[in-house]
Formats: structure tokens, sequence, C-alpha cells
């Protein structure tokens, strides 16, 4: 009996004792389900895109427009100074003219060109405008009488491409082929610029590279927009006014023939090549020449029997001797290159004067901003 009782408190006992594992088993299960479900609905913080604003920038680039690359610093690039100057408003210009008022030119330094001058644009001081055209290769110059209100607007437009307060010394450019653009403005101020290859660099950036042989040995050239804006206004400079004209002086120069042709014979009735080869020669030094002035009657018969030769080249022969000839014509106040001076426009020094003056209510002839890269609707014009 009393192990039975023993026996039967010792099953009690391990029952109690079962039972209370159970249910610590059991609390522990509960906890560790209550745990895993906290997990599943509570992540873990993480870095979340940021949506997109009006503010967003995107960082890729859009499947439909191209990438811009940047230019590197040591690609040749040119233009006018990023630092242009601000121009202030139009005034009322009251000034007294000079024989020469406005000038382009392209000025070869080529010892084997016959006319190393070439006037682009004159104004001058009694308000007559001359100005070279091309077109297929052919220049010729046209001319006309400016009234007051068509000088004004060209003077107020020069005004505001600011040329007339431009540094003469505003340019950085590389060595050049020798030939440089002269602009030249003597109105109620004056200034005056030569700079190498100017119509180059505006009609082609990037023709230096293939002159020099190397597209990157050289620093990109700085050009103030004030020259480059004056440059173009003269060359593209268009009036209905303007019209052919009849100069009365020629300029021929003789030089031995330096391209291949037939001779053609030198109309007697002219004057003799022999006289004008003779005239040419400078007299103090023979191994020189110079252009030889004809003018009037002499100048057209000679002008006239040139044109008539047609697409023969210009070789003449008089009497066995074979010459190569070259012709102008020569506007007012413009000497070729002689013995005694380099060519150019020599106005007197004193002779008669107009007073003009322009008010800023003309207004000017519209132009657009100063850039390096030629218009597109405009052909630029070969220097011959």
């Amino acid at each position: 009996m009393i192990l039975y009782f023993i026996m039967i408190q010792s099953s009690q006992s391990d029952l109690l004792t079962f039972q209370r594992i159970w249910l610590v088993y059991f609390t522990i299960v509960l906890m560790v389900l209550a745990g895993c479900q906290t997990s599943a609905f509570t992540p873990t913080p993480t870095d979340s895109p940021t949506p997109l604003t009006s503010q967003t920038t995107l960082l890729w680039p859009s499947p439909t427009l191209p990438i811009a690359t940047p230019i590197s610093t040591s690609t040749p690039t040119s233009g006018p100074s990023p630092t242009s100057t601000s121009l202030p408003d139009l005034v009322p210009r009251f000034w007294q003219s000079r024989p020469i008022m406005v000038e382009a030119a392209h000025i070869d330094s080529d010892p084997l060109a016959p006319f190393s001058y070439t006037p682009l644009f004159v104004l001058y001081g009694d308000g007559w405008l001359v100005k070279r055209a091309c077109q297929d290769g052919e220049c010729r110059y046209l001319g006309s009488q400016l009234d007051p209100d068509t000088l004004c607007r060209l003077v107020n437009t020069i005004d505001r491409t600011g040329f007339l307060a431009a540094d003469p010394a505003a340019f950085t450019l590389p060595s050049g082929t020798g030939a440089t653009i002269r602009l030249s403005a003597q109105l109620y101020t004056e200034n005056n610029v030569q700079i190498p290859d100017l119509d180059r660099w505006i009609e082609n950036p990037n023709w230096y590279g293939a002159f020099a042989g190397c597209l990157n040995c050289f620093q990109p050239p700085q050009i103030d927009p004030a020259f480059i804006d004056l440059f173009r206004l003269l060359t593209y400079y268009t009036d209905p006014s303007l019209a052919g004209f009849q100069a009365n002086r020629l300029a021929v120069w003789l030089t031995q023939p330096v391209i291949a042709g037939f001779p053609q014979d030198w109309d007697p009735d002219l004057v003799p090549l022999s006289e004008l080869a003779d005239r040419s020669t400078c007299p103090d030094d023979p191994a020189r020449s110079q252009a030889v002035i004809l003018e009037d009657t002499a100048a057209r018969a000679v002008s006239s029997f040139l044109t008539s030769s047609g697409e023969s080249v210009p070789i003449f022969s008089e009497n066995g001797r074979v010459w190569q000839v070259h012709s102008r014509w020569l506007l007012p106040y413009e000497m070729p290159q002689t013995c005694e001076r380099e060519p150019g426009l020599y106005p007197p020094h004193e002779g008669a004067t107009q007073n003009w003056q322009c008010a800023p209510n003309m207004g000017s002839i519209p132009t657009s901003t100063a850039t390096i890269t030629p218009t597109p609707s405009v052909t630029p014009t070969p220097l011959r």
C-alpha cells in the first residue's frame, strides 16, 4: 500500500511536471510564432528612390537627343572674346568728313602677287561708296552715292559694332599666312586695325589646322567681336542703289609667264608691250617692278582688248618677247604698287570736306550677333 501510494504520488507529480513542461514549451512556441509574424510585417528600412519632381535633373541622356560632348581646351576653336563690352545707346553725331571715312581691304604680302592691295569697301567723305562684289569667281566694283539717311543708318550700325571704341590690339592669333584684313573708320572718332587672316577665321574656323598640318598645335584665337561685326557689315553690305560705275585709271602689271599656255599677239594699236615693260622697271633697282597706270582712252582700249581675249590665258607676245599681263581698275585715290610706295589709298591731305550729322532716330541696319561661324544664308566671297 505504501509502495502503491508512493507510486500514485509519483505519477501525479510527474504528470504535473509534464504539464508544466508542455505549458512552457507551448508558451515558447507562441512567442516564436509571434516573432516570425512581426518580422514578416515589419521590413528592415532600406534606401528608397526619390520621386521625380519638376526640379529633378535626369542624369541619363534622352534617347531622342544627342549627347553634348565637351570640347577639350586643346581643340582649336576660334571666336570672339567672351567678354564683350556693352555699348551705350546711340547719340547724335556731328563731324567734318575726311576724304576716306571707312575702309576694308585685303592686303597680301606675297611678293609674286601683282596687286597685293585689294579694297573691299570704301566710303568716301562725300558719301560716295564703292564695294567689291564677286559672283561665280568673277569680281567687280559697284558704286553708289548714299543719301544722308542711308549713310547715317550705315554709320549708326558701325557705331553699334563697337569698333570705334575697340582696342586695336584686342586679338590673339597664331602666325598667319602673310595676308591681313585692314579695317579703318574715320568718322566723329577713328580707329584702325590690321588682323591676319580675319576673313579666313570667319569663313572657316578650322582652316588653320589644315594649313599648319596639325589640328591641335596652336592656341585657339581670340578676336574682339567688334572686328568680326564690322568686317561682316562692310563685306555683306548691300543697297538697291549699288550699280556698276566707270573708273578711268587702269593698273597694268607685266611679269614673266608663270602659267602655261600659248601666247596671243598683242594688238599693235595699243600701247606697246615693250613700252609697258620699260615703264614697269624701277630705275634705281632693275630687279624690282611696279604697276603702270593707264588713263582714259588708253586704259579703256587695253582693258577692252584683255576682256575680248575671253577664256584664253593672259599671255601675250610682241616682237618675239612674251609677257603675262595683269590688270585692274583703280578706285579713286588708289595707287598700286610703285617704286616709291606700297599700294593703298592716298587721298590728298587737303581738299573739300563735308559736314555730316546723324541722329539715333535715323535707325541702323539689323545685324546678327558676332560669331566666328559664317551666317548660313551668306556665301563667303573668295578673294582674288
